[in-house]
């Protein structure tokens, strides 16, 4: 034991390129406890060969930074830890804003092994990474929380667009138009003023500015609420697009058509340009067919004849499958047949259209009658009735399979008739667009 010495080995590896060191490393390895080799004269050699690695070191460093600067390792991998966020599974609840829940999850990263993980990425990728972690480390999440609600609440603009969707005709009670009027109900307070709670805190719309717009083909403003058009005050009627306008949208916008296609062909490698004139073509045309259309077809009529169309059409599919229902019960004791409800009642509703009163009283009180209720056909919808007038069988069956056959060759009539007058409607839209 007393003989015993400690051997250290020095290894340098060194790899030329075009006469010069491109790499160089070394590596140690120590036996024994005493200090043997001070006595031999190893020492000296071994810090002989860290002085002959460090200057090859630095200066393989010094390039590999040059062509990083160069850009001529953006293509090459590398290993890089990068911060690991929590997969939390996807639920939804009745009633929250899953934007909270996410939030509200996020600050609970440290928690649930947000920590580290190699990532093999690219070296241009890795700096994009390495520059947005940096950069979320001199963000001020509140202070930014805090400024965004204030610039919100004092200089804040919500533009509400397609309002005419949610508007009411007329003095319709049911169906889908209940749902339209609790959608005004529920946007009202937030109109005059409320705090709106937000992922961001709390938001008060006091001083916010509303614009709504919308087509209003079918309805009018005031087919809202009341009390939602007494927010917006000032209402604007805007003229048709024309010619200098339709310019506009081709040329000003970043993401106009025609720079869209433009980018979108040289994917392709297909080089287009767009000519001033050629692009001013495409905006007289434009204005044109938009012209001819509002001369040519009243939009709102053909709306409303298309969904007239849609809604007979429904009526006699549901018809011939109670047609069908019938024959097939014409043998079962004290069966009832059925009957469609659907027609008759869109005549009666479309009348009333007709005959509104030249002077409409005012009413003053909510319990006070109208002189005039309008009814919207769109309130009409296809009845199934049972028969119980009608009689054919003694035993209680009031089914006349002749009756039957006869009412379904009709409604397959009328059912081909409506799909001709469709067509019909289309077929004047191709036509104005043609010419």
């Amino acid at each position: 034991m007393e003989n015993e010495k400690r051997f250290r080995s020095t290894t340098i590896i060194a790899v030329r390129r075009d006469g010069k060191v491109a790499m160089a490393g070394d590596g140690q390895v120590t036996f024994g406890e005493k200090d043997g080799v001070a006595e031999t004269g190893d020492a000296p050699a071994a810090e002989a060969g860290d002085a002959a690695r460090d200057p090859a070191f630095k200066e393989t460093r010094e390039k590999f930074r040059a062509m990083l600067r160069e850009g001529k390792l953006e293509k090459r991998n590398v290993n890089l830890l990068v911060n690991q966020n929590p997969q939390f599974p996807l639920f939804e609840m009745m009633g929250v804003n899953m934007e909270d829940i996410e939030s509200s999850l996020s600050g609970f990263a440290s928690f649930f092994g947000g920590g580290k993980k190699k990532k093999v990425v690219t070296v241009a990728r890795a700096r994009e990474i390495l520059k947005a972690e940096e950069l979320e480390k001199l963000i001020d999440r509140d202070r930014v929380s805090d400024e965004a609600r204030q610039r919100v609440e004092e200089t804040g603009i919500i533009f509400i667009d397609e309002i005419d969707k949610i508007a009411v005709k007329g003095d319709r009670g049911g169906g889908p138009d209940v749902s339209r009027e609790g959608v005004q109900r529920d946007i009202l307070p937030i109109v005059e003023g409320a705090t709106v709670n937000t992922k961001w805190g709390p938001v008060n719309t006091d001083h916010i500015l509303f614009i709504a717009a919308g087509a209003f083909t079918v309805s009018k403003p005031s087919d809202l609420i009341p009390e939602l058009q007494g927010r917006f005050p000032l209402r604007v009627e805007l003229d048709s697009l024309g010619k200098d306008e339709f310019l506009r949208i081709l040329t000003e916008p970043k993401n106009a058509l025609t720079k869209q296609y433009t980018e979108l062909l040289k994917t392709e490698e297909i080089e287009v340009g767009f000519a001033p004139e050629a692009v001013e073509r495409l905006a007289v045309l434009a204005a044109d067919v938009n012209s001819k259309l509002e001369k040519g077809l009243n939009m709102n009529n053909f709306t409303k004849t298309v969904d007239l169309l849609h809604r007979a059409m429904g009526a006699n599919v549901v018809r011939r499958s109670v047609i069908a229902n019938n024959l097939a019960n014409a043998n079962v004791p004290n069966f009832k047949r059925s009957i469609v409800n659907f027609e008759s009642e869109l005549k009666r509703a479309l009348e009333t259209e007709k005959q509104k009163p030249a002077i409409e009283m005012a009413r003053t009180h909510p319990l006070h009658f109208s002189n005039y209720r309008e009814r919207d056909y769109r309130d009409v919808q296809v009845r199934r009735v049972l028969d119980y007038a009608s009689s054919y069988n003694n035993n209680g069956n009031n089914v006349d399979p002749e009756q039957e056959v006869m009412a379904s060759v009709e409604n397959q009539m009328t059912l081909e008739m409506l799909y001709q007058a469709a067509s019909f409607e289309f077929s004047q839209i191709n036509q104005v667009l043609r010419n």
